[in-house]
């Protein structure tokens, strides 16, 4: 879970945006000089799978948000109870 969280926070840093611009147009410049993964298969493939995993990590990240969430508004309606009872009783 803290991994997930933790690649979540760096995926949407600045940093990563940069690394991913810098890996894909530096794969496109050796593909272009060179020839090699000439229909960028490759390329496709790798970001693929980058994606597939970033999407099962936010899937993670957002469960546990979800829980979270629910455990905080049980709380709220909780104390919310507590304090309808005393204001009826009062």
């Amino acid at each position: 879970m803290d991994f997930a969280q933790l690649y979540a926070r760096m995926r949407g840093s600045k940093g990563f945006l940069i690394g991913l611009c810098v890996f894909v147009f530096g794969w496109l410049g050796v593909s272009i000089a060179t020839g090699w993964d000439r229909d960028h298969g490759t390329l496709n493939l790798v970001l693929s799978f980058e994606a597939s995993i970033s999407l099962a990590f936010f899937a993670v990240v957002s469960e546990a948000q979800y829980q979270l969430l629910k455990s905080l508004l049980e709380q709220i309606k909780a104390e919310e109870d507590e304090i309808l009872k005393e204001v009826d009783h009062g």
